[in-house]
């Protein structure tokens, strides 16, 4: 498991475009192993449109305006609108300090999500927002508390969310989603780099917990 490296989440995104698929290259289909970014020409200051496409919605639009500067995390400055068929389904103000946008799969359908950039922690730690895409309601969910996990990342071995954060002792915590919301299962796994610690042995552990507790 390669928890010290999944951090290091993709490329910053200027913009998205619903009807240019070829900007899309074959490594960005790849939904359970890597995050994925799509790059293209801005032709509207201020503005990205997500590849719609990406996410499997049908006759949708989504773009991400910027309309104030980036003031710290609790100030909203971006609006991310969400239009299928002519009407809005979604329209959030969010946190952004930066247009980086990933799709990556964060509930094991093998169906991109989408995280938007919400700002960068003390020792590069990343937040982001996440949109669970409902291909059968044909939507994106936001998943509330989302922005608060430092480095998120699914781990589709085990199927849980799970974040690494990087402190004075890094640590592995775990968390699911219920309805709208991510819900953390109060495990912590820390991690001083020491092989002599056995990280991983004691991650199998606190999975093995979780995974009791669900079948209880």
């Amino acid at each position: 498991m390669q928890f010290k490296h999944y951090y290091y989440l993709g490329l910053t995104v200027l913009l998205y475009s619903c009807n240019n698929k070829g900007s899309i290259t074959n490594d960005e289909q790849e939904v359970n192993i890597n995050p994925t970014t799509a790059i293209t020409e801005t032709h509207e200051e201020n503005t990205v449109i997500v590849n719609c496409d990406t996410l499997q919605l049908k006759n949708s639009k989504a773009t991400l305006y910027l309309f104030g500067s980036f003031e710290d995390e609790d100030s909203n400055n971006t609006i991310f609108t969400l239009i299928q068929n002519g009407k809005t389904i979604i329209h959030d103000s969010i946190i952004s300090n930066r247009f980086k946008l990933l799709y990556k799969d964060f509930t094991g359908d093998s169906i991109n999500d989408l995280l938007i950039h919400h700002y960068t922690g003390t020792r590069s730690n990343e937040f982001y927002n996440l949109y669970i895409t409902d291909t059968l309601n044909n939507r994106l969910k936001r998943i509330k508390g989302f922005e608060k996990i430092p480095n998120p990342r699914y781990d589709n071995g085990y199927s849980l969310i799970t974040c690494y954060g990087l402190t004075g002792t890094n640590y592995v915590k775990f968390y699911h989603i219920e309805n709208d919301t991510i819900l953390d299962y109060g495990i912590t796994v820390e991690d001083d780099l020491m092989p002599e610690n056995n990280f991983e042995e004691r991650y199998q552990q606190a999975v093995n917990k979780i995974k009791t507790k669900q079948h209880q």
